[in-house]
């Protein structure tokens, strides 16, 4: 049960900013659990992804497997960083077939409405970066 413990405790310190320290937790709850649910590298990777650590994020989506539009946007915006724009952009064509009203101002209304974020920068630069990769305004 402590894994459950650690997995949520990491994920409230991505809300509050502090995404090095959730990696540290989110690893913690991996290795007590070896046999854990593979949307846990999802929020591995946005916590790697928020402390820039690009080919990390990109790895853990990879190994995740299937991808939901969350990590389609998430591979998309870490490519950007990356300078792998041809990657970025097929990623981001994959969350407009998911989604095809999709639009970054939408998204950020999504954002702000729901006041999870403590550092509004981190979505700040996430959306610049989903930008970058294609994503209408």
């Amino acid at each position: 049960m402590m894994q459950f413990f650690f997995f949520n405790y990491a994920e409230l310190l991505i809300y509050e900013g502090r995404s090095e320290e959730a990696i540290s937790w989110f690893k913690k709850a991996m290795r007590l659990n070896p046999h854990y649910d593979k949307f846990w590298d999802g929020f591995l990777a946005w916590a790697y992804y928020l402390s820039q650590r690009y080919n990390e994020a990109v790895d853990a989506l990879v190994r995740k497997g299937r991808l939901s539009i969350v990590e389609h946007r998430m591979l998309a915006a870490s490519y950007v960083q990356l300078g792998r724009m041809e990657m970025a952009r097929a990623h981001a064509n994959e969350t407009l077939k998911i989604d095809p009203e999709f639009t970054l101002s939408r998204f950020r209304m999504y954002i702000q409405r729901l006041r999870l974020y403590k550092n509004e920068t981190d979505i700040e630069h996430f959306i610049d970066d989903l930008r970058k990769a294609g994503l209408p305004e």
